[in-house]
C-alpha cells in the first residue's frame, strides 16, 4: 500500500502539468477567436471559476491575463492579474513568489490611489508573515488592511482581516478573543451572502472547540462548514473540513473513522496541487497510523510531511511534523530519535512565538483602536467645522430685510440644536454610567471569584495530587520495568497509557481552574442550568468532602436552557455551597441542589443545607454589603451574588427551612421565553 502512494506522489504531478498545458492550450484557442477588448474580463473570469480548486491552471492564465493588461495598458487590470498570481503561487507553496507579486499589486495600487486594493494586497501579505510564524509583523499588516476596508466600507475584506486577527488570538491561546473575532467575521458573510467563507470561517470556529476540548462542539460547526463547501463545490474548502473532522475523531479514539477523513482530505489535496494541504494531511494521517499501531508507515508519511513543509518554509507545519515525528520515535522506543526530534521541536516552537512578542501585538491591536476612535473624532469635528461655515455663508447671502427674521430663526435652531446636544450629552452619561456600573459589577466579581477559589487551593490541591502521585508511581514502575533484562513491552504500554491519562486528567482540573479564574468582559451564551450545576460542583465537592457533607442533586431533566455568563452562574452556585458549609462547619449532614421549571416562563435552582436555625435579624440583613457571621469574612459574597442574578434579569431569595437551615434560590428567565 505504501508503494502504491509512493508511486502516485512520483507520477502525479506530471499527470497534473499535462492536465495544465491541455487547459491552458484550450484557453489560448478561445482567445484567438475573440476580440482584443474582450480577453482580459474573459482571462479574469477563467481565474475565478478555477480558483483554489486548480491552481495550477489558475496560475498559467493568471500569467496570461497579466500579459493581456500590460499589453492593453490597463493598470487595474495589472493589479488584479498579480493578485491572482499570487494568490495561486500560494495554494501551490511558493510563498516567495506570492509575496514577490503582491508587494507588486501593492505598488500598483498606491499609484492608483485605490484603498480597497491596497488593503486587500497588505491583507494577502500579512497571511503569509502568518505561515511563516512572523506573527508581529501579520498583525501589523491586518490592522493596517482592517483600517482600509473600514474607511471604504468593506464588509467582506474587514471580515477576512478580523479572521486573520482571530487566528493570530487561536494561536497564542486566546480562545475568547479569537471566538469574537470569528464571530464578528461570520456575522458579516451571512450578511452578504459569502457561502465561501462563512464555511471557513465555521471551520476556524471549529478548531477553536476543538482546542478548548469541545469536541462534539466542534463537530457541528465543521459538519455545518462541509455541508456548504459541498454545495458550493469548494474542494479546498471541503478537504480542510475532512481534516478537522479526523483530528476531532482522532482526540476522540476513533482511529478507523479519522484515518477515512485524512485519506478522503489527502486524495483532495493532491488532486488539486495544494501543496501545504497536502503536508498537513500526510501529517495527520501518518498521526492517526502511529497511533493506530502502524508506527513504521506513520514516520514514512511524517517525514514526507516535514520535507513538504520545509520545502515550504512554513514554520508552524515544520514545528507540527517534528512533535509529532517525537512522539513517533518514542512509540518506536528509538528515545535517542526521538529526543533530537523533540529538540528540534522545542526551537522551532520557541522561534514561531514569544511573551515578547505577545506584549508587542496586543500594543499593537490597542494602538489601532485608539487610532480608529481618533479618526472618527476628527472626522466628527470636520462636519462640524463644515457646517458652521455654510451657515455663515447662508447668513451674510441673505438680505438685509430679513435681518431680524434670520436671527429669530438662527436663535431658534441654536436652542434647538443645544437642546438636542444636551440630551445627546445626558444618553451619554447616562451609557457611561450603565457601562461603568457593569464594569464594576465585574471587577468585584472577578475579585469575589479569586477570594473565592483561594477559599478551595487545598480542595484544588488535593484533586491534583491524585493524578500527580498516579504519573510519578506509573513512572517508576515503567522504568523498573525498563531495567528488566527482557522487559514486558504489553506492561510498559500499560504504564504509559496510564500516563497519559492522568496527566489528561491532571490538564482538565487545570483548565478548569484557569476558565473560572479569568478576568473578561462579560459573554453570555446559551447554557442549560444542568450543565452549570454539575460543572460548579467539581469545584466544591473536594471541599464537601473533607468536612464530611454529601452534595446531592435533584435536577429536572429537559429544563429550558437559560442565556447567561456560565462563569458569574457558577460562582454563585459556589458561593451558595460555600456558604452552607459554613453553616454546617461541625461535619455531617447533605446539602441539595435542585433545578425546576416554574411559572412565566422561568426556571429556578434551590441550594438547601442543613446548618442551624438562623435569627430573623441576620436573616433580614444577609443581603447588605459587609455584613457576615463568618469570622474573617467580607460579606459581599450575597451581595454580589444577587447584582450577578439581577444583570442576567432574575431573582435571588432566602428562607427557612422547616428543621433548620436555609434554602436559597434564584429564578432566571428561560431562553426564547
Amino acid at each position: 500500500m505504501l508503494r502504491i502512494a509512493v508511486l502516485i506522489c512520483l507520477v502525479w504531478p506530471c499527470l497534473a502539468q499535462a492536465f495544465v498545458e491541455a487547459d491552458s492550450m484550450a484557453v489560448e484557442a478561445t482567445l484567438a477567436r475573440m476580440p482584443a477588448a474582450e480577453r482580459l474580463t474573459f482571462l479574469q473570469g477563467e481565474v475565478r471559476r478555477t480558483g483554489r480548486n486548480d491552481p495550477r491552471l489558475a496560475l498559467a492564465i493568471a500569467r496570461r491575463s497579466l500579459v493581456v493588461a500590460t499589453e492593453l495598458g490597463d493598470a487595474a487590470g495589472r493589479n488584479l492579474a498579480l493578485m491572482n498570481i499570487g494568490v495561486a503561487s500560494y495554494y501551490l507553496g511558493d510563498y516567495r513568489n506570492a509575496l514577490r507579486r503582491y508587494e507588486e499589486a501593492l505598488v500598483i495600487a498606491e499609484d492608483l490611489g485605490d484603498k480597497a486594493k491596497i488593503g486587500q494586497a497588505v491583507n494577502n501579505i500579512g497571511v503569509l508573515y502568518f505561515v511563516w510564524g512572523e506573527h508581529d509583523l501579520a498583525l501589523e499588516y491586518y490592522l493596517r488592511s482592517l483600517a482600509l476596508r473600514l474607511e471604504t466600507d468593506d464588509a467582506g475584506g474587514a471580515a477576512s482581516c478580523y479572521n486573520n486577527i482571530a487566528g493570530i488570538h487561536q494561536t497564542a491561546g486566546r480562545y475568547d478573543s479569537a471566538l469574537d473575532h470569528y464571530g464578528r467575521a461570520l456575522e458579516i458573510y451571512r450578511e452578504v451572502g459569502n457561502v465561501t467563507y462563512e464555511a471557513s470561517t465555521l471551520n476556524n470556529i471549529g478548531l477553536v472547540r476543538y482546542d478548548q476540548g469541545f469536541f462534539e462542539e466542534a463537530m457541528v460547526d465543521l459538519q455545518q462548514a462541509l455541508t456548504l463547501e459541498r454545495a458550493d463545490k469548494d474542494r479546498h474548502g471541503e478537504a480542510l473540513s475532512l481534516n478537522n473532522m479526523g483530528r476531532v475523531r482522532a482526540k476522540q479514539g476513533r482511529f478507523e473513522d479519522a484515518r477515512r477523513l485524512f485519506n478522503e482530505a489527502l486524495e483532495i489535496r493532491r488532486e488539486i496541487n495544494d501543496r501545504q494541504g497536502e503536508s498537513v494531511s500526510l501529517q495527520l494521517l501518518g498521526t492517526a497510523l502511529v497511533e493506530g499501531g502502524n508506527v513504521d508507515g506513520g514516520i514514512l508519511l511524517l517525514d514526507e510531511a516535514l520535507a513538504i513543509a520545509r520545502e515550504l518554509e512554513v514554520q508552524e507545519l515544520i514545528r507540527d511534523d517534528l512533535l509529532a515525528l517525537a512522539e513517533a520515535w518514542e512509540k518506536a522506543g528509538r528515545h535517542d530519535r526521538a529526543l533530537a526530534h523533540f529538540r528540534l521541536y522545542k526551537e522551532a516552537h520557541d522561534s514561531i512565538f514569544d511573551e515578547e512578542r505577545g506584549r508587542q501585538m496586543a500594543a499593537a491591536e490597542a494602538k489601532f483602536e485608539v487610532d480608529l476612535k481618533d479618526k472618527e473624532i476628527a472626522g466628527l469635528r470636520r462636519e462640524a467645522e463644515f457646517e458652521a461655515f455654510r451657515q455663515r455663508i447662508m447668513l451674510l447671502g441673505a438680505g438685509l430685510s430679513a435681518l431680524i427674521m434670520a436671527l429669530l430663526w438662527n436663535r431658534y435652531r441654536f436652542q434647538k440644536r443645544a437642546n438636542k446636544e444636551i440630551r445627546a450629552k445626558n444618553e451619554a452619561l447616562g451609557q457611561a454610567h450603565t457601562e461603568l456600573e457593569k464594569a464594576a459589577r465585574e471587577e468585584l466579581a472577578h475579585v469575589a471569584r479569586v477570594a473565592t477559589m483561594g477559599e478551595l487551593t487545598a480542595a484544588f490541591a488535593h484533586e491534583l495530587h491524585q493524578p500527580l502521585a498516579a504519573i510519578k508511581a506509573n513512572a517508576r514502575a515503567a522504568r523498573n520495568l525498563l531495567q528488566k533484562p527482557a522487559p514486558d513491552q504489553d506492561e510498559v504500554d500499560e504504564a504509559l497509557v496510564d500516563i497519559r491519562d492522568d496527566a489528561e486528567r491532571a490538564r482538565e482540573i487545570i483548565q478548569r481552574l484557569r476558565e473560572m479564574m479569568r478576568k473578561g468582559e462579560e459573554r453570555r451564551d446559551v447554557h442549560t442550568l444542568d450543565a452549570v450545576v454539575k460543572t460548579a460542583l467539581t469545584f466544591v465537592e473536594g471541599a464537601a468532602q473533607e468536612q464530611g457533607v454529601e452534595i446531592r442533586l435533584e435536577l429536572t431533566p429537559d429544563l429550558p436552557p437559560v442565556r447567561c455568563d456560565h462563569i458569574q452562574l457558577q460562582q454563585v452556585l459556589m458561593n451558595l455551597v460555600q456558604n452552607g458549609l459554613a453553616a454546617m462547619e461541625s461535619g455531617g449532614g447533605e446539602i441539595v441542589i435542585s433545578t425546576a421549571a416554574v411559572a412565566d416562563g422561568e426556571v429556578e435552582v434551590r441550594v438547601r443545607d442543613a446548618g442551624p436555625e438562623m435569627s430573623e435579624e441576620n436573616f433580614a440583613d444577609m443581603f447588605d454589603p459587609f455584613f457576615t457571621t463568618k469570622p474573617g469574612g467580607l460579606g459581599m459574597g450575597l451581595p454580589i451574588c444577587r447584582t450577578i442574578i439581577e444583570a442576567h434579569d432574575g431573582k435571588l431569595s432566602a428562607s427557612h427551612n422547616p428543621h433548620g437551615g436555609l434554602t436559597m434560590t434564584f429564578r432566571l428567565p428561560a431562553y426564547g421565553a
